[in-house]
């Protein structure tokens, strides 16, 4: 299932899974991502998240801790200023055009 590659077996970074007949890795992905942790979060680790940098080496990887924990990024009292706000801050399209990455 899903979960049991994605989540438990963290497929993406230990050899990919098959999307669309295609295998598919962090390895493979040359845009930039933006990750967000929790600094609280005991679910999806601090460093788990930041060793996407190694795992996707053609990427341009900007990351942002903040204070929350692993629901608390997303539904918590903190989502709205933390997340969703540093969201707007960051991929909101410039007047050029182009999309904003600190």
């Amino acid at each position: 299932t899903f979960i049991d590659d994605y989540i438990v077996a963290n497929r993406m970074s230990a050899g990919g899974f098959v999307i669309a007949g295609r295998t598919a890795s962090l390895a493979d992905i040359g845009v930039p991502i933006l990750s967000f942790y929790g600094q609280r979060d005991d679910i999806a680790r601090a460093s788990a998240v930041q060793a996407i940098a190694v795992a996707a080496p053609l990427a341009e990887v900007h990351q942002l801790p903040l204070p929350a924990g692993h629901f608390g990024l997303v539904v918590g009292s903190t989502a709205m200023p933390g997340l969703l706000r540093a969201l707007c801050e960051r991929c909101m399209p410039r007047l050029d055009g182009d999309f904003l990455f600190c």
